[in-house]
């Protein structure tokens, strides 16, 4: 067996654990959602004018998050508020779910597009979760550390770009990278559409996941699912509130 230095980390590849800790984090637990622009609008907020910057604000509001049990009205509203904004604003998840859903999104008529993105905007919001949610459900404090690394541009206009960041899961010793591709919108605002876990992207994920279904049984098929999973989510929660 290998010896380690107390301070050394583990650099592991795309593992359920890994998975799961990375995606509960970035609230992308479950079926993504699809929006068309932010719930929270503010305008006299400048746009972030960099994409790691965007990354930051992201992780910033996902702090904020308020844990424990039992907590005040307005904490929960809060929360509704924080998941929200990240979901609507944070994320450019019209472009995630385009390049998802692949050929298969151009032949959908407007109107499946619409349904699709409501579809998916209400699974998420219904589902998604935060990996401080799970760490307070198991009675710790946070349990991750990022380290912002470096961005760039991934064309000559600079209207996308990547960001590379590294999470240490403290108690485990774990490190894995945890990186962001960004599309600038026409009001200068970074939104991601894609995140990528020691090189695996969910925008692959979703896209071989989506494309199985369709290629097997049609996307009447994959919307069908989709409802389905949106009923026993809400009936669920139902039996808890």
């Amino acid at each position: 067996m290998m010896k380690r230095r107390p301070w050394t980390v583990d650099r592991r590849p795309w593992t359920k654990r890994g998975r799961y800790l990375c995606l509960s984090l970035l609230l992308v637990l479950g079926p993504q959602s699809l929006v068309h622009g932010p719930l929270f609008a503010n305008p006299s907020k400048s746009p972030v004018q960099s994409p790691m910057a965007a990354v930051k604000e992201l992780d910033r509001m996902a702090d904020s998050y308020k844990v424990g049990k039992n907590l005040a009205g307005k904490d929960e509203a809060f929360n509704r508020r924080i998941k929200a904004r990240i979901l609507r604003g944070t994320f450019n998840l019209g472009e995630l779910a385009r390049l998802a859903l692949a050929k298969h999104w151009n032949e959908r008529s407007e109107k499946e597009q619409d349904d699709f993105v409501e579809l998916l905007t209400q699974l998420l919001e219904e589902r998604s979760v935060f990996a401080k949610e799970k760490a307070a459900e198991r009675g710790e404090e946070k349990s991750y550390q990022i380290s912002y690394k470096k961005e760039k541009y991934l064309n000559r206009e600079k209207s996308q770009a990547y960001v590379q960041t590294a999470v240490l899961l403290k108690k485990q010793r774990t490190q894995f990278d945890l990186d962001y591709k960004l599309r600038k919108t026409p009001a200068g605002e970074w939104r991601i559409y894609d995140v990528i876990v020691d090189e695996a992207s969910l925008v692959d994920n979703y896209r071989s996941s989506f494309g199985k279904i369709i290629r097997k049984n049609g996307y009447p098929e994959l919307v069908r699912r989709m409802e389905n999973k949106l009923k026993e989510f809400r009936a669920e929660k139902s039996k808890t509130t």
